[in-house]
């Protein structure tokens, strides 16, 4: 006999355990595009995925906390009394340890000047100022709704890879300072899993024939024979009766029984049983403490480019925003070389009385420098990564994502530039050039530059450069020395200042070893009308733009 085993089969699918919670079925969906008709009917992947970078501002940096110098009475523990101890072993007075209590134990520390180094006769600065900070912003933007087939809430960017690298030979990257948002805690709580399967199956056939015949016979016979006889006989007794009794009695009785009993059992049995029998008990229970930390975002870098990769986690996107900081060195062709007017005091100590030029401490300091007029700096920017698209897409759109039929899409973007403006940028010097306008005999005002030169060597005069740093000071020195220029711009020194009137070559002294010299250019520099700060663009000539001025 053949047993047919499809029902057996089906039933074993059906009774399978299936998740009832994470999988909801929601139903169908429709997609139309009346409010947005302009979506394209194949978009390409820069419709979708748009990532920018662009520059930000450096935070301010963290404001140094006020620190005071220790004192007897800041001390701790036993450290007071042995203090003590020792002071009065070595003092010869009370004044002495009451001056020993009151004085300072520690010293504040203070910002380290800049140093300046002598070679040849000529000052250089050593704190060479050729790279700067930059803090970028690589956003992306994700427009799923371009394409129906990633609408599904758990679409998300796998992985994201920008790229940005550095156009031009000007800088290079030397090192990444901060990457923010760089590490997370992913904590998807508790993860309790149960699954029991128990599935049973018996079946049973028989197949027979029989016969029963049972016979009984039973026969009894019984005979009985007998005779008997009574004769009286009378008598007298006491009371005078007379009773006569004569009793005789014969008696022949006969039984036969017979019984028989016949029982023919003809059986005839034939069959097959058949049994089948299917028993399956499955139970699964787990528990997961789903926590752990992770390095969100990961870069790599070398001198001309820059990799920052981002990562997504089981329910949790890549960051729209990271921040990085970075440090961009100039080489020779990104940085300068300019001698500049620098003054240890132009000022009295105190006060903003001013010192002659022989006190002032007045020089020429040669300093390697970023111009702050250099070319903008492009950065060329192209990302790559893979969407992570869900396939329940008709029917079964769930809520949880362990049991997604997932789909990785590879993209990569088109290349996109991005232009870094110089005065955007706080690691650039800026230098400025000095020009002195003064009233003529017919009160015209003309214009001079103030120039630097060797004495003897007036011919071979060069434009006087002022640093950012104390290029107020000067101005507001120069509007005050003028008023007394006899005492404040007599200047015992190889380098002489000189004013070059604009667009000729007539040249007066600014300074002089001589006051004749001075005295007889006093009643030219009483006709002073303003002071005006230019920033200095290297190997630009004359094209100079006024940036501060000011009238007397």
């Amino acid at each position: 006999m053949k047993l047919n085993l499809a029902p057996l089969l089906l039933l074993v699918i059906a009774s399978c355990a299936k998740p009832l919670v994470t999988n909801s079925d929601r139903g169908k969906f429709g997609y139309e595009t009346w409010y947005y008709p302009s979506i394209p009917d194949s978009p390409n992947i820069d419709d979708i995925v748009k990532v920018n970078v662009a520059l930000l501002p450096l935070p301010e940096p963290p404001k140094p906390a006020t620190v005071n110098p220790k004192t007897f009475f800041d001390l701790r523990d036993s450290i007071p009394h042995t203090f003590l101890k020792v002071i009065g072993a070595k003092a010869d007075s009370i004044p002495q340890i009451i001056n020993a209590i009151q004085s300072d134990l520690s010293k504040v520390p203070t910002p380290r000047p800049v140093t300046l180094n002598i070679v040849g006769g000529k000052v250089f600065r050593n704190d060479v100022i050729d790279e700067f900070k930059v803090r970028l912003l690589i956003s992306s933007v994700a427009r799923y709704y371009y394409d129906k087939r990633l609408l599904h809430s758990n679409t998300r960017i796998g992985q994201l890879s920008t790229t940005i690298e550095l156009i031009g030979d000007n800088f290079i990257i030397k090192t990444i300072d901060r990457l923010e948002n760089d590490l997370e805690l992913i904590d998807l709580g508790t993860l309790d899993r149960k699954n029991e399967v128990t599935f049973s199956s018996d079946l049973k056939g028989e197949v027979g024939a029989g016969t029963d015949i049972s016979e009984t016979n039973s026969n009894s016979n019984t005979n009985s024979q007998g005779g008997g006889s009574q004769n009286n006989i009378s008598s007298s007794d006491l009371d005078g009766l007379n009773r006569v009794e004569n009793t005789s009695s014969a008696e022949n009785k006969g039984e036969e029984k017979t019984s028989e009993e016949r029982k023919v059992d003809i059986s005839k049995k034939a069959g097959v049983t058949a049994a089948l029998k299917y028993e399956n008990s499955s139970t699964i229970n787990e528990t997961l403490k789903l926590q752990y930390q992770r390095i969100k975002t990961s870069f790599s870098f070398s001198e001309k480019s820059l990799i920052v990769t981002q990562s997504s986690a089981p329910n949790r996107p890549i960051s729209e925003n990271v921040f990085v900081t970075l440090t961009l060195k100039a080489n020779d062709r990104g940085s300068a070389q300019r001698d500049y007017l620098d003054a240890a005091q132009l000022f009295k100590s105190g006060s903003r009385e001013i010192n002659d030029l022989n006190n002032s401490g007045l020089q020429l300091v040669s300093l390697r420098y970023i111009p702050c007029d250099f070319d903008r700096i492009k950065l060329s920017t192209q990302a790559e990564g893979v969407i992570r698209s869900v396939k329940n897409q008709v029917r079964g759109r769930n809520s949880g994502e362990f049991d997604d039929k997932v789909i990785y899409l590879p993209f990569r973007t088109g290349v996109d530039s991005v232009d870094l403006p110089s005065s955007s940028l706080d690691g650039c010097t800026k230098l400025y050039s000095m020009k002195m306008v003064f009233k003529d005999s017919l009160g015209n005002q003309i214009p001079y530059e103030v120039r630097s030169a060797i004495h003897g060597d007036i011919e071979n005069s060069e434009l006087s450069i002022f640093h950012q740093d104390n290029v107020s000071d000067f101005r507001e020195w120069f509007f005050k020395a003028l008023k007394n220029p006899g005492q404040n711009l007599i200047w015992d020194s190889q380098i002489l200042l000189l004013l070059q009137r604009e667009g000729s070559t007539e040249k007066k002294n600014l300074t002089s070893r001589s006051i004749q010299d001075i005295s007889d250019l006093t009643p030219f520099f009483q006709s002073l009308v303003s002071i005006e700060l230019i920033p200095y663009f290297p190997d630009r000539g004359s094209n100079i733009i006024p940036f501060a001025s000011g009238n007397r």
